[in-house]
């Protein structure tokens, strides 16, 4: 466990690429009905495929449980099997779980509920899975449509691998797509219930509720917004690295203190400040070309403001929650520059670099995961 396996990288790749035709495929079936967007009953049935190529790769997945837990060099998903077969029994102490100090309540409260009907971790996969899945192909549907595919490829399968590799980061992933897609529709209420079934499975998904305000500000930003948008980045990201002292007393407090003094790097962050570089560069054009989609630059701006916090104190699953929203402003990106280069040829270089950058991402996200226990998929060859 733990070492890379070319055999599982290509599986990996062969079904991005697989889900990716089948939702692609959908989008040929799509009707608006008074402005709303419907699929007809052939588009519903590719995205049903979709769903079951994915629920099958997550289930069947290989999963070496020795050395048993809890010991030395355990990964999570020992963790969590070992915790669902023998019931974990953490309770409901508020005083912890309002400290971040427990097991996320609502985390704890479907284990409990799953374990009352069966000890078998394949189904506690299949249902949790099934959850993220429903939830990464409804935002897919409400975000994805046929011209949009420089980011598709690695939406399939860079995020279903982090979900393979921590279960409550997954379900608080679940959560956070269905709330990106309320704040699409401007329902703010649902957004904020969203972001707190999220912290009931994940506590870090609390960094993800600001982004509201993030974007109503960047909505009245008026006249030049994107040097003011520029600006304000700027500004509160300094705001950020200076109140790092005080984050560190708050997290003392948490059960997130043994993270402490695990710094991470400013290089390892650098795909994701260039893309929310690169989404402020073309604000403008993307306020005309996707006037419902810039909200995601705004999303993407304010993950970027917390970078001094998540290189502290290596809050990497911060980034996980805007993963989705990032690949999405890139592909804007991509296709406003197309618009301003001339001729055909040309256009379709923009496209083939755009696609190679995130097939690369892709390959390079999934490499750096192999020693969280996604290799070897199965027992044996791949």
């Amino acid at each position: 466990m733990g070492k890379f396996n070319f055999f599982t990288m290509g599986l990996f790749v062969i079904i991005a690429y697989m889900t990716t035709f089948l939702v692609k495929r959908a989008e040929q079936y799509v009707l608006y009905k008074h402005g709303v967007k419907k699929y007809a009953a052939q588009g519903k049935c590719l995205y049903m495929c979709a769903y079951l190529v994915l629920i099958f790769f997550c289930v069947i997945h290989n999963v070496d449980m020795y050395p048993k837990y809890p010991s030395e060099n355990t990964i999570d998903m020992q963790a969590y099997i070992y915790f669902f077969q023998e019931g974990l029994t953490a309770g409901w102490d508020w005083k912890k779980i309002i400290t971040f100090n427990q097991w996320e309540p609502l985390f704890y409260s479907i284990n409990l509920f799953i374990r009352l009907f069966t000890s078998n971790y394949r189904i506690y996969w299949f249902i949790l899975y099934s959850i993220y899945v429903i939830c990464l192909l409804v935002f897919t549907s409400q975000f994805f449509d046929n011209i949009r595919t420089f980011c598709i490829y690695p939406f399939f399968i860079v995020q279903l691998l982090y979900g393979m590799c921590a279960l409550r980061n997954c379900m608080a992933n679940a959560f956070c797509l269905l709330a990106f897609c309320f704040l699409k529709k401007e329902k703010k209420a649902l957004f904020i219930l969203m972001i707190i079934l999220a912290m009931g499975c994940h506590y870090t998904a609390v960094f993800v509720l600001p982004a509201i305000i993030a974007v109503e500000c960047g909505k009245k930003l008026g006249n030049y917004r994107r040097e003011k948008l520029l600006t304000i980045v700027v500004i509160a990201t300094v705001v950020a690295n200076i109140a790092i002292p005080i984050a560190k007393i708050v997290i003392l407090q948490t059960k997130y203190s043994v993270y402490l003094g695990q710094k991470m790097t400013l290089l390892g962050q650098m795909y994701m400040v260039c893309c929310a570089a690169a989404g402020i560069l073309f604000l403008n054009d993307m306020k005309k070309k996707y006037p419902e989609l810039d909200f995601l630059v705004y999303i993407v701006a304010y993950n970027c403001i917390l970078t001094p916090l998540i290189m502290e104190f290596n809050i990497y699953r911060i980034n996980d929650y805007f993963m989705l929203p990032r690949l999405m402003v890139w592909s804007m990106v991509i296709e406003c520059l197309q618009d301003k280069v001339k001729g055909q040829n040309s256009k379709k270089l923009v496209a083939i670099i755009g696609g190679f950058v995130m097939f690369m991402w892709m390959i390079k996200s999934v490499y750096d995961m192999q020693g969280y226990g996604i290799m070897p998929y199965l027992n044996y060859y791949i």
